[in-house]
């Protein structure tokens, strides 16, 4: 590693800072969002910076560092988050980084969370889609950009009573969780640790970097979706609904209402998170909304972690889609983890 490479706590104000000059810089960068990942699943997190001769931070990554018995060491950068690019002014400074991890943690197996041809020995792996919404020019801007078929949506969601509203409280956590454990059943996949919301709302909540939005029928929430702000991008992490309430279109008016919501605090886009790229339902819904769609790659070395055997995948499903919510939610406290 070079002199001019050197790694930063995670908590380190200068590496905070850097975060915070950086345009490219999304809230999987933020220390806060590093420190949720720690304190949830205990997983160990450093940056890595590169410094000019005067000292100041010009390039720099976080990543984590997952340990499992039986297997080689990963550095990930970064787990349960979308996408995660080096944060670099000039050309060569990503490949430094790389090459400086590659020199820390010799053998090690990386996951770099974003297209990296360049890399020596890597394989980089177009997996997934993102749909970025600009909301520069304000609102009037953005609606113009919609399809008529979400915004006939909109207006019918309306007309059948669905109002959204923002409960910061727990409250607003426990509904949204609910709602969150419907559709993960629905998709036969282990639900996120209740802990990891809470750590989630405790850190980003307080600062304004985060809020749920409801969708409420009378007293009954059929909807939900939590965005996360860093810097001038709002970013939709995770959506949720309960099946019997989908004809109302409550989720085009979550939308409608974080595009408003995001124009009216000056956010300048709007990151409407990864989608698989088989996944051509969901492609198309968030593209409806003037999304421009780009490839999002994942480069790995020396190969992709291993899925698991079909079969298995398979038995976990129908368990989860069958079993009761105290199964699931162990399930997903016992597994979660482990999809680092």
């Amino acid at each position: 590693m070079t002199a001019n490479l050197k790694l930063l706590a995670i908590d380190d104000p200068r590496w905070s800072a850097f975060c915070r000059t950086r345009e490219a810089a999304s809230i999987f960068h933020s220390p806060a969002w590093t420190n949720l990942l720690t304190a949830t699943y205990n997983l160990p997190a450093q940056a890595l910076v590169l410094q000019d001769e005067c000292g100041a931070l010009v390039a720099g990554l976080p990543f984590i560092l997952i340990h499992r018995a039986f297997t080689p060491l990963r550095i990930v950068s970064l787990p349960y988050s979308d996408h995660c690019a080096p944060l670099t002014a000039a050309p060569g400074q990503e490949f430094a980084l790389v090459s400086g991890l590659q020199a820390l943690y010799p053998g090690a197996a990386l996951e770099l969370r974003w297209a990296y041809p360049a890399f020596p020995g890597g394989q980089s792996h177009p997996m997934y889609v993102l749909h970025t919404i600009s909301l520069v020019g304000g609102l009037d801007a953005a609606a113009a950009r919609i399809h008529a078929m979400h915004r006939r949506n909109v207006r019918a969601a309306q007309q059948r009573g669905i109002d959204i509203l923002i409960d910061p409280t727990e409250s607003g956590l426990q509904a949204f969780y609910r709602l969150h454990w419907l559709t993960r059943r629905r998709q036969g996949v282990p639900v996120q640790p209740l802990r990891f919301f809470q750590n989630l709302v405790d850190t980003f909540f307080p600062a304004g970097q985060g809020f749920f939005l409801l969708a409420r029928q009378q007293q009954n929430y059929v909807a939900a979706a939590l965005f996360l702000r860093w810097n001038d991008t709002l970013t939709y992490k995770y959506g949720a609904s309960d099946p019997a309430f989908l004809a109302l279109r409550p989720n085009d008016l979550i939308f409608w209402e974080a595009i408003r919501w995001g124009c009216t605090h000056g956010c300048t886009s709007l990151d409407l998170g990864r989608t698989d790229l088989d996944n051509t339902g969901l492609r198309d819904f968030k593209s409806r909304w003037g999304a421009v769609e780009s490839s999002l790659s994942y480069t790995y070395s020396p190969s992709a972690p291993a899925l698991q055997p079909g079969k298995l995948r398979h038995a976990l499903s129908k368990l989860i889609r069958s079993a009761p919510p105290w199964v699931c939610r162990a399930i997903g406290e016992a597994l979660y983890r482990y999809a680092a």
